[in-house]
Parts: structure tokens; sequence; C-alpha cells
């Protein structure tokens, strides 16, 4: 992470001075990772879809040296897209925990401002019956 992105989440991460700030920030960082996670698939989709796409060219052409080359072409997307799979999976995997964490913070920042607010009722009502 560049110094400039570490001081930018230092300054949003500053501003978090209640339970629903931290629930607002965190739940959007989560939809973030979630977000991120969902193009690396699509990514991955794409490039399985360029060797399809190479293989019926290949099927449909006449040309033997044509034939050859596009065939090559999508054995070359193939290649590419095992590759990006298996560098993409650390990253995916990562991103769902981080957001799963992020989704659990969620939570406890949720059930604190509820018991918090409750918290404050009984000592309100309290303070009412003197």
């Amino acid at each position: 992470m560049s110094t400039a992105s570490k001081a930018a989440v230092l300054t949003e991460s500053s501003k978090l001075a209640k339970p629903c700030d931290e629930e607002a920030y965190t739940n959007d960082l989560a939809k973030k990772f979630e977000g991120k996670a969902t193009g690396i698939n699509e990514q991955l989709t794409e490039l399985g879809r360029t060797e399809l796409k190479w293989k019926l060219a290949a099927a449909l052409e006449e040309d033997t040296i044509k034939k050859a080359a596009k065939e090559a072409l999508a054995l070359s997307a193939r290649q590419r897209a095992a590759m990006a799979a298996s560098m993409a999976r650390t990253a995916q995997t990562t991103l769902q925990k981080a957001a799963r964490i992020l989704r659990f913070r969620v939570a406890a920042a949720l059930t604190a401002k509820a018991l918090t607010g409750r918290r404050q009722e009984f000592l309100d009502s309290g303070q009412q019956q003197r």
C-alpha cells in the first residue's frame, strides 16, 4: 500500500467517532472488497471465453494454416487463463476473508450501538423514577 493510500485510510478512519460511523465505513469497505473479488471472477470468465472464441474460429476455418494459428491462440488463451486463475485464487481468497471479517465487525458495531442505546434508555428511565 502506498504512503498516500495509507494516509487516506488513516484520514478516513480518524473520522470514526461513533459505532454508526464505524459500521458505515466498515460496510463500505467490505462492499469494495467483495466487488474486487467478483471482478476477479469476471476477468477469469472472460479469459475462458477468449479460448472458446478462438476454438470456434479454428473449427470454422477451412485454411489449415489459419486454423493452426487460431488453435495456437486458443491454447495460448487457455494457458493465460490457467496462470491467471492460479495467481488470482490467493488474492480472491484474501479479499473474501477480509470482507467476511469486516462483516463481522459491522455486526459487532451494530450490536454495540443497540446495547449502548438500550443501556442509555435504561439509565434514563432509572433517573426519571427517582
